[in-house]
Order: structure tokens, then sequence, then C-alpha cells
């Protein structure tokens, strides 16, 4: 097993670059995390904004209907 390692040594990132990749996975992460946090936010408040509106149009017409 070991000198399977040693062999693959010569091709296996550095410690610099291990941490470099490392922080990209991380940030890229956290974005995505992010962004479906947002889209969830604008989901929620689409779904509020369509059910506003139909209550709205409803109270319209129900005025229109006693007046």
């Amino acid at each position: 097993m070991l000198e399977i390692l040693n062999d693959l040594k010569p091709f296996l990132p550095s410690k610099k670059e291990q941490a470099k990749i490392i922080a990209k996975l991380k940030k890229e992460t956290k974005s995505k995390q992010e962004n479906k946090y947002h889209e969830c936010i604008l989901i929620s408040l689409d779904a509020r904004m369509k059910s506003n509106s139909a209550k709205y149009t409803y109270e319209n017409k129900s005025k229109k209907y006693l007046n």
C-alpha cells in the first residue's frame, strides 16, 4: 500500500494546492447554499403575492356586487 502511495506522490497536489482547492470548494458550497436560501425566499414571496392578489380580486368583486 505504501509503495502505491509513494508512486502516486508526484501526481498528488501539494499541501498548499490542497488548501486552495478546499477553500475554493467551501466558497462554492457556501455560494450554492446562499443561492438556495434566496431562491426559497423568492418562492415564498411569490406565493404570498399570488395569494394576496387573489384575495384582493375577490374583495373587489364582492364589493362590486354589494354596491
